[in-house]
């Protein structure tokens, strides 16, 4: 399917894993119904966790913007796309970089950002309540 390995992951032994992680979020920070993750389909953008593993052990991470490409079997596959610059700094990820992940670990679908289609689907799914930011958030 394209760039399946990443060349700094294949030179480094440093690979990618999605992380999982709790709310649904849009690109404003609104809250999504986790049944927005149902009506995902090929060519739908959407941002998830990626922790950077050397050795077993965490050298970076972001949340990188991915396009769908692929679905089948609850597997998500899409391609890294470098929206706001987080690759410049992940090891393990390259933009072009065809890489799984599930609905787990999806933080935000920013419908603005999809056809006019599949926004009129996703809307019903925004619950009014949210929080200021997207992206990584670790709490304390």
């Amino acid at each position: 399917m394209g760039n399946e390995v990443s060349s700094n992951a294949a030179s480094t032994h440093t690979h990618a894993i999605a992380t999982r992680t709790g709310d649904v979020q849009d690109w404003h920070g609104e809250t999504l119904r986790k049944g927005v993750l149902k009506v995902l389909g090929v060519g739908d953008v959407v941002r998830v966790n990626v922790q950077s593993l050397k050795d077993g052990k965490d050298v970076d991470g972001g949340a990188p913007y991915f396009e769908i490409v692929k679905i089948k079997h609850g597997t998500f596959w899409g391609r890294a796309e470098n929206t706001y610059g987080p690759l410049h700094w992940m090891r393990s990820l390259d933009e072009g970089t065809i890489f799984p992940f599930r609905a787990t670990n999806i933080i935000e679908v920013p419908i603005t950002w999809q056809s006019k289609k599949q926004q009129k689907r996703m809307v019903p799914y925004c619950t009014g309540h949210g929080r200021c930011i997207t992206g990584m958030t670790h709490g304390r």
